[in-house]
């Protein structure tokens, strides 16, 4: 179930662009220069993020479906790369700014201690990949065989998310956040 983690992690990114751009929410560029966190001269940088955290989503994909390890392995390193920069910036913009619109799968969610440790299990996963721990099983129908233990994780993952965002349900207090016009709890 562990690999089903780390395929989780690749779902989810791919499908994190595909889905900002069909509910017509903010793009990830858009949304990192919103939350004005990150220095003015890296701001244009920021639209890149999207379209880097799509194709790294592929990678590791492809690399699973194709039986290729350095393309799994090189797809991981990214991913846990990408993951550790997004639980670092969640947890600064949970500090700074309280529960506002993180733009991580749409535009209704809001950043949460939920949707950091999803960045931090999924970095975790990735490393794993990275280090070589799974390896491509022999044969393409097995390799498929796994996918969908990985989008039940990623459905988990979201859904854990969208719990999380509910009042009383975070382990935040009712009220927190509203100075920044985020109503829940």
């Amino acid at each position: 179930m562990l690999f089903a983690s780390a395929l989780a992690g690749a779902a989810l990114l791919v499908y994190a662009p595909v889905r900002r751009r069909r509910t017509g929410a903010p793009g990830l560029g858009e949304t990192l220069s919103h939350h004005a966190l990150i220095p003015a001269a890296l701001r244009g940088y920021a639209a890149w993020a999207e379209g880097a955290e799509g194709l790294i989503g592929v990678v590791v994909l492809a690399g699973w479906t194709l039986g290729s390890e350095p393309l799994l392995r090189s797809g991981g390193a990214a991913m846990a790369a990408l993951y550790a920069l997004f639980a670092v910036y969640l947890a600064v913009l949970l500090r700074r700014r309280g529960r506002v619109p993180c733009g991580c799968l749409d535009a209704s969610g809001t950043v949460t201690g939920v949707s950091i440790a999803r960045a931090v299990f999924l970095c975790a996963a990735g490393t794993l990949v990275a280090l070589g721990t799974f390896t491509p099983v022999a044969g393409l129908l097995p390799r498929l065989a796994h996918l969908p233990a990985g989008v039940f994780v990623a459905a988990l993952l979201v859904i854990a998310g969208k719990i999380a965002e509910l009042p009383g349900t975070s382990g935040f207090p009712v009220g927190y956040g509203q100075k920044n016009g985020v109503r829940g709890g």
